[in-house]
């Protein structure tokens, strides 16, 4: 496990889902915890919540003042808020596509923009959250590809934007992982489990720990010569080609 002690770690969508795993999992590290998201976490937790809607840029802004006297040497920032909104492009309404877009596209630019400024020129490291979707065409997910794909983009972007600052932006895309949500689709049947696991090569769907290592990695000092960069977990599912 990476060692990410004297670290303040600001987690956008750790109430739940792969960004509570993310926390926990940087809270054992050793860092700072402070959770962003709309609602309340579930369950108490041993780190610092606020309610920030990361779409609000009034909202981020007013984080970032009253949080920039708490950051230390090193920094770090994770992006994990998100929203989805599956419906057939001809069927969807323009209102609420923009809203999941703005839920990962423009949540992301605004947390990056305010934790660059609040670092004032101290290093640190940023890990965005896309998909596969980014980068494989799936029906009735043009919402939701598009804004992943654009956090590809700036992420590339900001990296080269932040390098001479001392900050790294990198971007972890997750496959099908076994989350609450998604086992609640599977059960629902909206999911199809077995044809997943068939096509990806190792055979299974993904757990959170294995998105959450490799955050990990991306925010630690072991990936210091890497920025800009989009890692894929999982399992081998875009890169398989049947035939």
């Amino acid at each position: 496990m990476a060692i990410l002690e004297d670290t303040l770690a600001v987690v956008t969508g750790g109430s739940q889902g792969l960004g509570l795993d993310v926390a926990r999992a940087l809270h054992l590290s050793g860092a700072r915890v402070v959770t962003l998201s709309r609602h309340a976490p579930a369950q108490p937790q041993p780190w610092d919540h606020v309610l920030v809607d990361a779409t609000d840029e009034e909202d981020v802004a007013r984080f970032f003042a009253d949080w920039q006297t708490r950051f230390g040497d090193r920094n770090l920032l994770v992006n994990f808020a998100g929203a989805r909104y599956n419906i057939a492009l001809v069927d969807s309404e323009p209102a609420a596509w923009r809203a999941c877009v703005d839920a990962s596209l423009i949540s992301t630019y605004l947390m990056i923009r305010g934790f660059a400024r609040a670092s004032q020129g101290r290093p640190g490291a940023i890990v965005n959250m896309a998909s596969i979707h980014a980068a494989g065409a799936a029906v009735g997910r043009s919402a939701y590809a598009a804004a992943k794909a654009a956090v590809v983009q700036l992420t590339a972007v900001a990296a080269a934007e932040l390098a001479p600052s001392g900050i790294r932006v990198n971007c972890v895309a997750p496959g099908f992982i076994r989350t609450g949500a998604s086992e609640q689709m599977i059960a629902a049947g909206k999911l199809d489990a077995a044809a997943i696991e068939q096509r990806t090569p190792v055979g299974r769907l993904g757990t959170p720990e294995e998105v959450t290592s490799v955050v990990l990695f991306l925010l630690s000092d072991e990936s210091r010569f890497m920025t800009g960069e989009t890692v894929r977990v999982d399992g081998g599912w875009l890169r398989h080609a049947e035939v």
